[in-house]
C-alpha cells in the first residue's frame, strides 16, 4: 500500500473511531461533547449520518496530510509517534475551534470532557502512524 492511501486509511478509520468513542461518552454521560451534534449544525440542517461521513473524510484527508509531513523512515515506533501526532491533533483542533468561535476547548468543558477528546485524539494518532508504519515493515520485507 502505498503512504498517502495507508495515511489516508489510518486517518479515516481512526477518526470514525474517535468519533465512535467519544459518541457513546457523550451517550453514557461521561462527556459533555457532542462531536456529531456540533458537526450537525457546522454543516447545517445535515444528518448525523452525513456528519460520520464527512468527518471521516476530513479525517482521512488529514491522515493523508500527516504521511506527507512526517518523513519516510520514521516512525520507528508507531504508538510513541502516534501519540504525539494524537497531542499535535487535539491541540490543533482546539486553537482552530477556539479561534473560529464554533466550539469551547475542552480545557473548559470539564475534567471528563478532556480526557475523552484527548484520548480519542490520542488513538486517532496512532491509527494514522500505524498505517504509516505498516507501510514502512512492507517495504523492508519485500
Amino acid at each position: 500500500m502505498q503512504r498517502s492511501t495507508a495515511g489516508f486509511v489510518g486517518g479515516l478509520v481512526g477518526g470514525l473511531i474517535r468519533l465512535a468513542l467519544a459518541h457513546i461518552a457523550f451517550a453514557v454521560g461521561i462527556s459533555s461533547g457532542n462531536t456529531v451534534d456540533w458537526l450537525s449544525r457546522l454543516f447545517g440542517t445535515i444528518s448525523g449520518l452525513w456528519s460520520w461521513v464527512i468527518f471521516g473524510l476530513a479525517a482521512g484527508v488529514i491522515g493523508l496530510l500527516v504521511s506527507l509531513v512526517v518523513p519516510k523512515d520514521y516512525p520507528s515506533s508507531y504508538l510513541t509517534a502516534g501519540l504525539l501526532v494524537g497531542v499535535v491533533l487535539w491541540a490543533g483542533m482546539n486553537v482552530v475551534l477556539q479561534l473560529s468561535g464554533l466550539a469551547l476547548p475542552t480545557w473548559s468543558t470539564g475534567a471528563n470532557s478532556f480526557v475523552v477528546d484527548l484520548v480519542t485524539h490520542l488513538v486517532w494518532g496512532i491509527s494514522i502512524m500505524y498505517g504509516l508504519w505498516r507501510t514502512r515493515v512492507e517495504e523492508r520485507a519485500s
